[in-house]
């Protein structure tokens, strides 16, 4: 179903090509990050923890990252924020992006709002100044959307009112009896929606049908093809640690020693390399510097899986007392490990872009603190 690429998708082009770098930046990170009712920070907030809550002002732009995270007070311009829960139920006055395994919306949004997760609500609280951008596995919305909204997701649910068009991809589209669509309603679905006495749709109502993929059985290709990649990758990640041991052995235990602040660094530079990429590239004499980035980055992106993958096999062994054991069979733990985790229905992708942020992360900031160390010593 398409709705799995458009979770994908969204997310990624949310983080690299709508978030700016900022100029002057506070950055927050530990175990438990509050910003309390009635304290200001007069700028913008980068955040990292296992808990996140924002009960007071931002100014600026905020970006968090952590397991739980929640806004409760008010983002003065947009807030970027990524969790297994999110929680909006305060205000911001620009944009929303926010991606989880459960999102939930009931504050004011000014302008647009991209919410990816497995379970995203929109509730009957909430409103979005302009257009809505959400995918999910199971997706209801209970408030209003000042224009358009462009939905996927297996079960869609709308409750409230759409203030322009309606696109959807779903499995299972549901409008209940105060479901108010302004524009038209085009939707694609393997079935006819199911529209509620009461609903209203004042434009046009214009449905796809998509054919019903058959429940098949796994074959033996698809299980070779998934061995293929990981042995593959396996086989990069041996190379890697052959030439650069050090740099393996360290960017792990980074990931395992400050996991938020490798959250927090990933998530950020996700974000800021392509828009440098686009900024040289518009200076025309920097296109083979701003290619040669591109390259390197997408680079990064795909080896990010490996300093993920040793930490957790380094972690795994330190757990049953073995924390020195050989690099390359701490990557083949982990490897599989994440591989196999990969595979979970709707979490997979979430996995998969929290591995590559802790990845890049962990790298960006071991090589930090290794040219902190090397100018302290007079040798950089």
């Amino acid at each position: 179903m398409r709705y799995r690429f458009c979770i994908v998708a969204g997310v990624v082009l949310a983080l690299m090509l709508e978030l700016t770098p900022a100029l002057a930046t506070e950055v927050r990170s530990g175990m438990s990050i509050v910003v309390d009712e009635g304290a200001t920070i007069n700028d913008e907030l980068y955040v990292s923890g296992q808990n996140v809550a924002i009960d007071g002002i931002v100014s600026g732009d905020l970006m968090a990252v952590g397991s739980q995270v929640s806004l409760r007070g008010k983002v003065g311009r947009s807030a970027s924020l990524m969790g297994s829960t999110v929680d909006v139920s305060g205000s911001v006055g620009d944009n929303l992006r926010a991606a989880g395994a459960r999102v939930s919306v009931s504050g004011k949004v000014g302008d647009n709002a991209s919410l990816v997760g497995a379970t995203v609500t929109l509730t009957k609280a909430a409103s979005v100044g302009r257009d809505l951008q959400a995918a999910a596995g199971d997706l209801r919305i209970e408030g209003s959307v000042g224009r358009n909204l462009r939905a996927a997701g297996a079960r869609v649910t709308i409750k409230g009112t759409i203030g322009g068009k309606a696109r959807i991809d779903a499995s299972q589209l549901t409008l209940g009896p105060k479901a108010l669509i302004k524009g038209d309603l085009i939707y694609s679905s393997p079935q006819k929606a199911d529209i509620a006495d009461g609903a209203r749709i004042l434009g046009e109502k214009m449905y796809k049908p998509v054919p019903v993929r058959e429940k098949r059985e796994a074959k033996g290709w698809e299980f070779a093809l998934w061995l293929v990649r990981f042995l593959a990758l396996y086989a990069l990640g041996a190379v890697v640690i052959a030439f650069a041991p050090a740099t393996v052995a360290s960017s792990a235990d980074r990931v395992i020693r400050a996991p938020w602040i490798s959250l927090l660094v990933g998530f950020i530079l996700v974000a800021v390399v392509p828009v440098a990429v686009l900024i040289i590239m518009a200076t025309l004499i920097g296109i083979p510097l701003a290619l040669i980035l591109l390259a390197m980055y997408l680079i990064m992106i795909y080896i990010s899986r490996l300093f993920v993958s040793a930490a957790i096999g380094r972690w795994i062994f330190a757990k049953f007392g073995r924390p020195q054991v050989s690099l390359y069979l701490d990557l083949l733990v982990g490897l599989l490990i994440l591989w196999l985790l990969l595979l979970i229905p709707f979490a997979g992708w979430l996995i998969h872009l929290v591995a590559i942020f802790l990845g890049i992360g962990g790298l960006a900031a071991e090589r930090y603190a290794m040219m902190r160390e090397l100018r302290a010593e007079g040798r950089f």
